[in-house]
């Protein structure tokens, strides 16, 4: 829908980031429980597919590992899996 040029001058000129949770504040919440891919997703205001990017960086990374429950993904923190027996 079209909007007037008065709300379009108001509008930001840079793009909003897509989430402002860092990967510190993301591990730390997987390393005190694992989460899906779509609470990860909810956890950093962003869609799935943006979430799956970010935890497949960090995977790379060696700093989450995954685990499946059927076609379900579960993250955590790679060093509390580790500790923990996951």
């Amino acid at each position: 829908m079209p909007i007037s040029l008065d709300e379009f001058n108001k509008l930001p000129a840079e793009k909003a980031v897509g989430s402002r949770v860092s990967n510190e504040e993301l591990l730390a919440e997987l390393s005190q429980h694992a989460m899906t891919t779509a609470e990860v997703a909810a956890f950093l205001g962003v869609k799935t597919g943006s979430a799956y990017r970010r935890l497949k960086q960090l995977l790379d990374k060696g700093l989450v590992v995954v685990r499946y429950d059927g076609a379900k993904a579960y993250w955590a923190a790679a060093q509390t899996a580790q500790e923990s027996n996951f």
